[in-house]
């Protein structure tokens, strides 16, 4: 059993006196009472049942994105492979810590597991959110890095700089959650009834929590919408540069037929759009947490519980959606996402020339300067065509390189 088991009532009689925890009223309350239990157990099987298919399709959206990274050459050589690698694995745990709420409020799992079951999934699980956010942080920093300084990108963003990133952040969201292991504890309500929590007579407890909460989980979900902005104004006056140059119509002529007026509408909606959703999906959860580790027992309602678990809900669909965002709306990653399952078999000597022919072939050339497409829905910043010449005041942004 976890927190939706849990409804803190005013009567005296209903509550656990040691943890000063109440269990749920029981069919003998009053039918006011009975009322509000039914609704708030309605709303919180709603939100454990749909914990199930998110977890699911995320697990699975997250081995894709493991997949593509391990068996496309091409996309091994990209900075971005790193971190996309990270924030997979750190999904996949995510999409674990949900699958666990649903197989809780299900009896699943067993009470003997006890403590360290306890403290072994609530660290796994706050680990998860805190390098999630972080590494989502470093790919919007990255691309911002691309835009504001575009000739020192190749020497700032390496594969060794990412991985190097990668580890502190490893670091930086587990070493403080190590403190869980003595924090949280298997706290059980009745013989059958019990939650995975901080006690609330342990001032510390709580307090620790929330000051991690602050600290690890809750800067980069603001933090990246600052940054999709700056990466908008910094674009948009680039391409305001160019047509004054007179470059803007030529990249036009180079770009297949879509015309960069089109582009930039994209760029700006896709950049936008994408830090609100990271905002709007992930705080109402942080928040929801913060207070009720902040408020006291007698303060923790039942609203807070049901809001607790849509809101965890609403995050794991946060989680299951970055393939689709930075998988699906990268026509460069789209392109060797695809030809994973192309069945077609290449003869020696041909493959190069086949691959080309193919709608979902990547970049055939092995220079990394040309492995180049949308980055992550960034239509505009592509690599141009040998035929369209190059000058001074072109922006050639690079997905990654090869230094190792």
């Amino acid at each position: 059993m976890t927190l939706e088991n849990v409804t803190l009532m005013t009567s005296n009689d209903a509550r656990n006196d040691s943890l000063d925890i109440a269990i749920p009223v029981n069919d003998q309350g009053s039918a006011k009472n009975g009322t509000i239990v039914t609704t708030t157990e309605v709303l919180i099987a709603g939100a454990r049942l749909g914990m199930l298919p998110v977890s699911v399709i995320g697990l699975c959206c997250n081995l894709l994105i493991l997949l593509l990274v391990t068996l496309r050459k091409e996309v091994r050589k990209l900075t971005v492979s790193v971190y996309l690698s990270a924030l997979a694995i750190a999904d996949f745990i995510f999409c674990l810590d949900i699958l666990r709420w649903h197989l809780e409020w299900a009896d699943m799992i067993p009470m003997s597991w006890g403590d360290i079951y306890c403290t072994i999934t609530n660290f796994l699980g706050h680990f998860a959110t805190g390098l999630a956010h972080w590494t989502i942080f470093c790919i919007s920093l990255e691309r911002m890095t691309r835009v504001v300084f575009p000739f020192r990108a190749k020497t700032l963003l390496t594969v060794k700089l990412a991985r190097i990133v990668v580890i502190v952040f490893v670091c930086w969201s587990a070493l403080p959650n190590i403190a869980r292991f003595v924090f949280d504890h298997q706290i059980p309500l009745d013989n059958t009834t019990w939650i995975c929590w901080t006690l609330q007579t342990d001032t510390i407890g709580p307090l620790y929590q929330n000051l991690v909460r602050i600290l690890i989980e809750t800067p980069p979900v603001f933090l990246v919408i600052v940054i999709n902005c700056i990466t908008v104004v910094k674009l948009r006056a680039h391409w305001s540069e160019m047509k004054k140059m007179g470059l803007k119509e030529r990249d036009q002529r180079c770009r297949s037929g879509l015309h960069l007026s089109q582009q930039e509408t994209a760029l700006t909606v896709t950049l936008v759009v994408n830090g609100m959703l990271f905002v709007v999906l992930e705080t109402p959860y942080l928040v929801t947490e913060f207070m009720v580790h902040y408020l006291s027992s007698e303060d923790i309602s039942e609203l807070h519980f049901v809001l607790g678990n849509i809101f965890k809900l609403v995050s794991g669909v946060d989680h299951t959606c970055n393939f689709f965002v930075y998988v699906i709306g990268s026509g460069m990653l789209r392109r060797e996402f695809g030809a994973i399952f192309c069945c077609n078999r290449y003869a020696p000597g041909k493959e190069g020339k086949a691959r080309q022919s193919s709608p979902f072939a990547g970049p055939s050339s092995k220079s990394t300067d040309e492995i180049q497409g949308s980055s992550f829905t960034l239509a505009s910043v592509t690599t141009h065509p040998s035929h369209c010449g190059s000058s001074n005041g072109d922006m050639n942004l690079h997905e990654g390189n090869t230094d190792k």
